[in-house]
């Protein structure tokens, strides 16, 4: 039961520093074009908003600082 409070409290102080930073809202605007250096798991040319439509997707964001 502590570690789901904790895991709770984690989360509440993420959600709550995300909009302290002013995270806009972007409800209403057309999403934009989906570019990257590298796709995995793709074949052909890079994929467009187009041809993704309809299909369930997962994107990973990863950096190196």
């Amino acid at each position: 039961m502590q570690r789901v409070a904790i895991g709770f409290a984690l989360l509440l102080l993420c959600a709550s520093s995300a909009r302290a930073e002013g995270w806009r809202d972007f409800t209403g605007q057309p999403a934009p074009e989906v570019s990257a250096v590298q796709w995995l798991n793709h074949e052909g040319e890079a994929p467009s908003l187009k041809s993704l439509k309809g299909k369930a997707w997962l994107l990973v964001f990863m950096g190196v600082g």
